[in-house]
C-alpha cells in the first residue's frame, strides 16, 4: 500500500510540473509575440524596469544562495527521491519564501548600454529579455504546484484518508505508541535473538527484573577478567530463552489433553526462568554471607527454619510481597506462586495447575530450572567462559539441549536425557567443575569477597542488606560502591582502592591435603592477622547428603529400546569426581610480607 501510495505521488508532482513548465513556454512565446507587436519606447521602457526588478531579485537570490549553502546538498537528494531531480535552470529550494534558487549562481555582469537602456546580463536584443526570466519563473510556478500537490497527496496516503482522530476515533493507547505490551527481540551475543511475548515484556519491565540489571553476574571476578562486566539480568534473560527450548524439545513427542496446556506450561516455566536470580544482593555470591536471618523476610509460601536467607529466599518472598505477583497473575494463566514452585521445590500450590492428563508436569519443569541438567547452567558456563575469555566452560548447548526428553514414572513426568548424549552431559559436568576451581574461585576475586566481608563485620560499617523488600529494591552493585566509597574503614578502602592483600601460600587438593591451618596458626602467634580461604568444588551441587538432594528427583536416561535408567548410574562421572576439591590461600598485608614469608618458611 505505501509503494502505492507513493507511486501516486510521483505521478501527480511529474505531471504538475510538466504541465507547468508547458504552460510557462506558451506563455513565454505570447510574451515574445506580444513585444514585437506593441514594440514602443513606453513599452521598452517598461520592460527594461522589470529586467532591472528582477536583476535585483537575482542579487537577493544569491544572498540567499549563500545563506542556504550548507542545506543544498540535502535538498536535491530529497528532490530527487521524489522524482523531481533538477530544472534546466535550477533547483526548488524550500526556504520561507519558496524562492527559486539557480543551481548554478552566476554573479550578474554589469549593465549593458544599448539604445540608451540598460540591459542587465549582457542581453543584445532588449525583446529576448522577457521570455529569458518569465521561462524560469513559470516553471519554478509549476515547481511550487508540484511540490504543494506532492505535500497533498502524502499526507492523504499518509493519513489514510483524513485524521482518525478528527473522526472522533480515539488516539492509540499510549502502551502502542510507546512500544510497551509488544513482542519484542533482544540481540544477545550468547544465543543471537531472544523474542519476547507481550505478556513476557510486561514482566520484563518489572523494576525487579530490570534492577539485574546493575548486578554483576561473576561479582568480584571482573578484576582478574577484565571482561566478565556482564550482569545477571542478561543472564537470566538467557537463561528464559534457553528454558523455552528445553520444554519444547522435551515436549516434542508429547501429547497434552488439554489443547492449553503446552501454552500454559512453556509460559511458566520460562518466566521460572527469567525469574529465578531476582534475589541476589550486590556483586551476586559475594555477599550472602551478610543477609538476614530467614525469619525476617516474612515468607508464609516457606517453612520456618533457623537459618540464615539466601539469595533464592529472597527471589520467592519478591515473588509472594511486591507488585511483581499482580503483574504476573495480570499477564498469564497463573500466579507467582506458580512460578516460585519451580523455582523451589519446598513451594506448595494448592491446586492442579501443574496436572495434565493424569500426570503432573511440575517436576519437568522444575528440572528444567533447577536440577544437574538445568538451563541456568546451561547460559552461565557459556556466557561466563566467553566474558571472562576462558576454555572450560565450552559445552555443547545445542546437542545437549536436542536431546532432551520427557520419561513418565509414577503419576508425573520427568527430564529426560537421550543416552547419546550422555558423553556430552560429562563433558558438561566437568567443564562446570573446572570454572569453579579456575575462575570462579580465582584468589584475586577471593581475596576481594574476603575484604568486602571484613569491612562488613567491621564496628565502623553501617551498611547492610535491608529485610524490608522496598529498600532491598535499592540495593544493587552500585549502591554498595557508592557507600565503599564513602568509607573511610581501611577494608573498605583497600576494595575500592585496588589494593588487596598479597598471597603468600595456596594448596590445592582434597580437604587434608588443602589444609594450611598451621601455617596460619605461625602468622597469628608472630602478631601478624592473616586472612585464611578456603574454596571447596564439588562436582554435583545434588551430592548423597544435603536439602538439594534430599528433594531433587532423578533425571532419566533414555536408550534406544525405551528402557530408562536414573541419570547417577548412566555414567561413571560422578564416581570419578566424588571427592571435593580445595583450594586453600594465606593472604597478607602488603607491609607484613617479608616477616610473613620467613615466618611460613621456618615452619
Amino acid at each position: 500500500m505505501r509503494q502505492l501510495n507513493t507511486l501516486i505521488l510521483l505521478a501527480v508532482a511529474v505531471g504538475a510540473l510538466v504541465s507547468f513548465a508547458i504552460f510557462g513556454v506558451l506563455m513565454s512565446t505570447a510574451a515574445t509575440t506580444t513585444a514585437h507587436t506593441a514594440k514602443g519606447v513606453d513599452g521598452i521602457f517598461q520592460e527594461v524596469e522589470k529586467e532591472m526588478k528582477e536583476a535585483h531579485e537575482v542579487a537577493q537570490i544569491h544572498r540567499i544562495e549563500a545563506e542556504n549553502k550548507r542545506r543544498e546538498a540535502s535538498h536535491r537528494r530529497e528532490l530527487g527521491q521524489k522524482g523531481l531531480g533538477r530544472s534546466t535552470r535550477g533547483v526548488h529550494r524550500g526556504g520561507s519564501s519558496g524562492t527559486f534558487i539557480p543551481s548554478e549562481p552566476q554573479e550578474p555582469s554589469a549593465p549593458k548600454h544599448m539604445d540608451g537602456a540598460f540591459y542587465p546580463g549582457g542581453a543584445e536584443e532588449p525583446e529576448q529579455a522577457g521570455p529569458s526570466v518569465v521561462l524560469p519563473a513559470l516553471v519554478a510556478g509549476g515547481a511550487v504546484f508540484g511540490m504543494l500537490a506532492m505535500g497533498g497527496v502524502a499526507l492523504f496516503s499518509l493519513g489514510g484518508g483524513g485524521s482518525r482522530e478528527e473522526e472522533g476515533d480515539d488516539p492509540p493507547p499510549r502502551a502502542d505508541r510507546a512500544g510497551y505490551g509488544r513482542p519484542m527481540k533482544i540481540r544477545d551475543p550468547i544465543h543471537k535473538g531472544i523474542t519476547l511475548d507481550a505478556s513476557e515484556v510486561e514482566v520484563v519491565r518489572s523494576p525487579w527484573v530490570q534492577r539485574l540489571r546493575n548486578i554483576g553476574q561473576t561479582g568480584f571476578a571482573s578484576l582478574p577478567f577484565p571482561g566478565a562486566t556482564h550482569s545477571r539480568f542478561s543472564h537470566s534473560l538467557g537463561v528464559m530463552h534457553l528454558a523455552g527450548r528445553a520444554f519444547d524439545q522435551a515436549y516434542r513427542d508429547w501429547t497434552f489433553s488439554d489443547p492449553g496446556a503446552r501454552e500454559r506450561f512453556r509460559s511458566v516455566v520460562r518466566i521460572a526462568a527469567l525469574a529465578h536470580d531476582l534475589g541476589h544482593a550486590p556483586f551476586s555470591h559475594c555477599t550472602e554471607f551478610a543477609m538476614p536471618p530467614l525469619a525476617d523476610l516474612g515468607s508464609t509460601w516457606l517453612r520456618p527454619e533457623p537459618r540464615r536467607a539466601t539469595h533464592e529466599d529472597y527471589t520467592l518472598a519478591i515473588l509472594e510481597h511486591t507488585a511483581l505477583g499482580p503483574t504476573i497473575a495480570g499477564a498469564f494463566p497463573f500466579t507467582a506462586r506458580h512460578v516460585a514452585a519451580l523455582i523451589s521445590g519446598d513451594v506448595r500450590v494448592g491446586d492442579d495447575f501443574f496436572r495434565d492428563g493424569g500426570f503432573d508436569h511440575r517436576r519437568l519443569l522444575s528440572q528444567i530450572v533447577s536440577s544437574e541438567l538445568d538451563v541456568d547452567r546451561l547460559d552461565y558456563l557459556v556466557r561466563d567462559a566467553i566474558y571472562t575469555g576462558a576454555t572450560y566452560g565450552q559445552v555443547d548447548v545445542d546437542w545437549l539441549i536436542t536431546n532432551l526428553t520427557c520419561w513418565p514414572a509414577d503419576g508425573a513426568v520427568g527430564l529426560g536425557l537421550d543416552a547419546r548424549a550422555i558423553y556430552a552431559f560429562d563433558d558438561f559436568l566437568i567443564s562446570r567443575h573446572h570454572m569453579f576451581l579456575m575462575v570462579y574461585f580465582h584468589h584475586e576475586s577471593v581475596v576481594y569477597e574476603e575484604m568486602l566481608k571484613r569491612h562488613v563485620q567491621s564496628e565502623a560499617c553501617t551498611w547492610s542488606l535491608p529485610s524490608d523488600l522496598d529498600a532491598y529494591l535499592q540495593v544493587d552493585d552500585i549502591h554498595l560502591l557508592m557507600h565503599l566509597r564513602a568509607s573511610a574503614e581501611p577494608w573498605a578502602r583497600r576494595v575500592i582502592d585496588h589494593q588487596p592483600w598479597i598471597r603468600i601460600l595456596e594448596r590445592h587438593g582434597s580437604p587434608s591435603q588443602a589444609d594450611v591451618g598451621q601455617e596460619a596458626d605461625r602468622l597469628r602467634d608472630a602478631g601478624l592477622d592473616p586472612i585464611v580461604a578456603t574454596s571447596t568444588g564439588r562436582l554435583s551441587r545434588y551430592a548423597d547428603v544435603g536439602r538439594k538432594r534430599r528433594r531433587a528427583p532423578s533425571i532419566y536416561v533414555v536408550h534406544g529400546d525405551r528402557r530408562a535408567t536414573p541419570l547417577a548410574d548412566a555414567t561413571a562421572v560422578f564416581e570419578r569426581y566424588a571427592d571435593d576439591r580445595c583450594i586453600s590461600r594465606i593472604y597478607v598485608a602488603p607491609a607484613d610480607l617479608d616477616l610473613a614469608r620467613k615466618t611460613v618458611q621456618r615452619g
